[in-house]
């Protein structure tokens, strides 16, 4: 019995060509095959034959693309490739693609670095030891987001030491920590509520030094400097400290910006009692951190640790003098009892 091959007249093929697809569909029917039109068995190969391997750019695996169209329109797709740099870094990455028809994402696998994820979103990377997370889509907002009922922890591998960032849902607003800069203030790592004014930031100086401002009351079981006489040249007794606190006051007051009582010095009686004690800091307008570029002013302020050393030294006259007259006393009380004991004698 003779096999006839139908061919429709819509398709202009030669039957030479259909014999050697049948031929070529049968001797990979072994690896996969369709059932139902519904289902792969097996395993599927998507090839991209390259004959010859380039020299250099990048070389691309076959294509798997999953699409739902209406005529020649594209609603949605899917897509999934290998792709590999021939040089430079050699290294290979596979791309997972989701588009809606109008704009995509994309997730990159790729070898780089000991491993790499990349997110699509905005500019910006994350990386997790050897593990580099990033955006696709470059943008002017970076976001990473993970969303925990708790907490979130970052471990060091193969040991048990992690660092666990929590949050318990009853903050009243989010945090958010910056780092930013510009000419005058090279590094800034800022910490604030969101809404709101910095609560504090530490700030590297052009000249590498370093500060820490706290928008508030800070609180802490003891505050040490380092005193160290080995730490310090040019020691010097501050002379004269009796006449220089005589140049100071105490007060009490309140603070024009929340109210608040307290007590303390006047920056500029200090500046003419002791100079050393007196420094200058920025504030910024409606409590700002100077982030956003606005104006701010100088200020005095006073390292009361300085002054300390102005009243330790106060005392130690008010001592020397009251030594003496002590002494001096002393003296006049000997020779009174001299005068009295001579008198009774007569």
């Amino acid at each position: 019995m003779a096999n006839l091959t139908v061919i429709p007249d819509d398709i202009k093929t030669l039957k030479s060509d259909v014999s050697k697809l049948k031929k070529d569909q049968g001797s990979y029917a072994t690896k996969s095959y369709v059932d139902n039109k519904t289902t792969w068995n097996g395993y599927c190969n998507v090839i991209y034959d390259q004959k010859t391997l380039p020299t250099t750019g990048t070389i691309f695996s076959g294509k798997i693309h999953l699409s739902n169209k209406t005529g020649e329109t594209e609603n949605a797709y899917g897509e999934m490739y290998t792709r590999k740099n021939i040089d430079g870094t050699k290294d290979t990455m596979t791309r997972i693609v989701t588009h809606n028809g109008t704009k995509g994402i994309f997730w990159d696998f790729s070898d780089l670095y000991g491993g790499t994820l990349i997110f699509p979103g905005s500019d910006g990377y994350l990386k997790m030891g050897n593990c580099l997370m990033s955006y696709g889509v470059r943008g002017s907002n970076a976001l990473i987001k993970f969303d925990c009922t708790d907490t979130l922890q970052i471990k060091y591998a193969n040991h048990g030491s992690t660092m666990t960032i929590n949050t318990q849902g009853t903050a009243h607003a989010g945090v958010t920590a910056s780092l930013w800069g510009n000419s005058s203030r090279p590094v800034v790592y800022e910490v604030g509520a969101d809404g709101g004014a910095y609560m504090f930031y530490a700030q590297k100086h052009t000249d590498n030094t370093y500060m820490l401002s706290v928008n508030g009351a800070c609180h802490a079981t003891a505050f040490n400097q380092h005193s160290d006489r080995d730490l310090k040249d040019n020691i010097q007794v501050i002379d004269n400290a009796t006449d220089r606190i005589r140049k100071m006051n105490g007060y009490t007051y309140t603070l024009k910006e929340n109210g608040i009582p307290y007590a303390g010095v006047i920056a500029q009686e200090a500046l003419e009692a002791i100079p050393e004690v007196v420094g200058s800091a920025m504030k910024y307008q409606d409590g700002g951190s100077g982030s956003k570029g606005e104006e701010g002013e100088r200020y005095y302020t006073v390292d009361y640790s300085g002054v300390t050393g102005l009243l330790v030294q106060v005392a130690r006259e008010s001592d020397d003098r009251i030594t003496a007259l002590e002494e001096e006393n002393a003296e006049l009380r000997q020779r009174l009892s001299a005068i009295e004991v001579a008198l009774a004698s007569k």
